[in-house]
């Protein structure tokens, strides 16, 4: 019992008791008659007063139970929100996994760009002079003619036989032909173009060209137009043919090649894009003994290939001289260039300066 309800009780108590004094006693007392009906009014007062007490409490409870629930609802809000950060937090680590990738991938197309800058062909390039110390592509000096075949006493010879690999079927002695300082070797549906160089036989040196093509667009072109080979020597009935390639494939872009000729031949490094119409200066810088052959694109080393990474393949290292050999031709194999060769189109590769910087071999 609340002190409000027991006031009540113990006023009327009392009010009895004067309520049952006889009016004479009360009578004889005015002040006392005054506060005997003052307090029956406060009585009378009291009850309307516990309604309203007994209707707040009422009210009071039913705020007590809204109160409650949303006190549950605002705790599964709390859930809901925790999982939500949760998942923010999953997005977020997602986000860095993937930012990382992209990273990744920016810096290995880097080493691309920074290889070779992407083609921008110019319909009308500046000459490209020879670099210091190379000469112009006429000093391969090549002799025979188309009835006479070779001259093998001269530096240089141009291929002129069939070959099963072509898919015009040979190469023609007439499709290289001087053009003042440069080299033009022509490929069509009638043949391919060679030059091998028999005076420039090593174990060791630098060897170079700048060379153009008007179009590397077209699928079933091989442009080769500096490649090292020992497979011309007599003593090569063993099999073994190395071979350091430069070799532009087709719609693909240029592709470094080693070969041992008793094992599948190896891609080393590959440069893609169109490199129609550039000026492009490459060479091959090696030496067998010191186990180790760099090769250079526009003055800049792409790949730095040694003997012990040859050896890690299972092949084996370069031990037999080799001469220098540029062509341009046809293959059978579409995959490999990007399509198929259409032998109605026409390509011309033009070498402009050369190098062949070589301690000769002297067996």
């Amino acid at each position: 019992m609340n002190a409000l309800m027991r006031i009540p009780a113990a006023v009327c108590m009392a009010a009895m008791f004067l309520f049952a004094t006889p009016a004479a006693a009360q009578s004889e007392d005015p002040l006392i008659g005054e506060l005997v009906q003052s307090l029956a009014d406060a009585i009378a007062a009291i009850e309307p007063d516990q309604a309203e007490i007994n209707a707040l409490t009422e009210k009071a409870a039913v705020f007590d139970a809204e109160a409650a629930d949303l006190e549950a609802q605002a705790a599964a809000k709390r859930e809901e929100a925790k999982a939500v950060r949760s998942q923010i937090a999953d997005i977020i680590n997602s986000s860095e996994d993937r930012r990382a990738e992209a990273v990744r991938l920016w810096e290995q197309l880097g080493t691309y760009l920074m290889v070779t800058p992407a083609p921008q062909p110019d319909p009308t390039p500046d000459p490209t002079p020879a670099p210091e110390g190379w000469l112009p592509a006429t000093a391969l000096e090549f002799a025979g003619n188309a009835t006479s075949g070779p001259d093998w006493s001269k530096l240089c010879q141009v291929s002129n036989w069939a070959e099963n690999k072509l898919a015009n079927g040979k190469w023609v002695y007439g499709y290289v032909k001087a053009d003042g300082d440069s080299l033009v070797f022509t490929l069509d549906g009638n043949g391919s173009s060679q030059i091998q160089c028999l005076g420039l036989d090593s174990l060791s040196g630098r060897f170079g060209v700048v060379v153009n093509f008007d179009n590397l667009t077209r699928g079933g072109i091989v442009g080769a137009p500096l490649w090292l080979y020992s497979g011309w020597n007599e003593g090569n009935a063993d099999g073994i043919r190395y071979e350091l390639d430069f070799e532009f494939t087709g719609t693909l872009g240029l592709e470094l090649n080693y070969h041992d000729g008793i094992h599948p031949g190896r891609l080393i490094h590959e440069i893609p894009g169109d490199f129609s119409g550039r000026d492009l200066k490459l060479e091959i810088e090696y030496d067998a003994a010191a186990g180790y052959a760099d090769f250079y694109v526009d003055g800049a080393l792409v790949y730095h290939l040694t003997k012990a990474e040859v050896e890690s393949w299972g092949m084996r290292w370069i031990d037999k001289p080799m001469r220098s050999y540029y062509d341009v031709w046809a293959t059978n194999n579409p995959g490999w260039t990007g399509g198929a060769y259409d032998p109605s189109q026409t390509t011309t590769m033009t070498i402009k300066s050369v190098l062949a910087d070589i301690v000769a071999y002297d067996p």
